[in-house]
């Protein structure tokens, strides 16, 4: 098998793992991170610019993306599971979150471009 054929045989066996763990991810993980990563991103956020634009790559479910968000920054979160990001939008809703943004990973380069355009 060529490596190409490999790859993509790779991305949608990951993809349909993640889809399949999104609808249970926040009953099995809980809406808060652990204390651990809490403290990682509060550090995190002590080092950002006030108002930064941060991207939240294999953002998953977003579990930490609400905590950047309340500190003042926008997320643009992207993953390739489609199932992940749907439970962040549901979690996470625009109108409530709007420095909050999700999308499929292979719509990133052009969102971030057109946004970079358009502000």
């Amino acid at each position: 098998m060529e490596r190409v054929e490999w790859l993509k045989k790779m991305r949608t066996m990951a993809e349909a793992l993640y889809d399949n763990l999104a609808p249970t991810w926040w009953v099995k993980y809980g809406l808060n991170p652990d204390q651990p990563h809490r403290q990682c991103i509060e550090k995190f956020l002590g080092q950002l610019h006030e108002h930064s634009f941060i991207l939240d790559a294999a953002c998953g479910s977003g579990l930490y993306d609400g905590m950047l968000v309340e500190a003042g920054h926008s997320v643009l979160g992207i993953d390739q599971s489609g199932g992940g990001l749907t439970r962040a939008r549901e979690h996470f809703p625009q109108d409530c979150f709007p420095g909050l943004h999700y999308t499929k990973m292979w719509a990133c380069r052009r969102w971030i471009f057109r946004r970079h355009l358009t502000e």
